[in-house]
């Protein structure tokens, strides 16, 4: 490579998706989640105007289309993770079907 000196970096970000140095994918989660949050929230705002049918639609293009971008390298999410991403879908059915308040609950 010449002269060319190439500097190590904590994350790196390929085709929309986070690499953190230890391959553990907590930057990736995070950022979905984030994302994921921040729709919901939009959602909410808006949702006793909607159909139970466009709330589906909604929620498949808004939220679960980012949790499934690249699952296929989910597989070996630590327990933490997994309960980040149970959480976002959680709230995703909670929105759908007006179940607001029901936090303790297991969907």
């Amino acid at each position: 490579l010449g002269d060319i000196t190439i500097t190590p970096v904590d994350k790196a970000k390929n085709l929309c998706f986070l690499f953190d140095h230890q391959l553990n994918l907590d930057a990736q989660i995070n950022a979905v989640s984030q994302v994921c949050y921040l729709n919901q929230r939009n959602l909410t705002r808006i949702g006793s105007k909607l159909s139970q049918d466009l709330k589906v639609q909604l929620v498949h293009s808004t939220i679960l289309s980012f949790i499934d971008y690249c699952n296929s390298v989910y597989g070996k999410l630590s327990e933490k993770n997994v309960h980040k991403l149970q959480k976002i879908q959680n709230n995703a059915v909670r929105f759908i079907y007006g179940l607001y308040g029901r936090r303790g609950e297991n969907l």
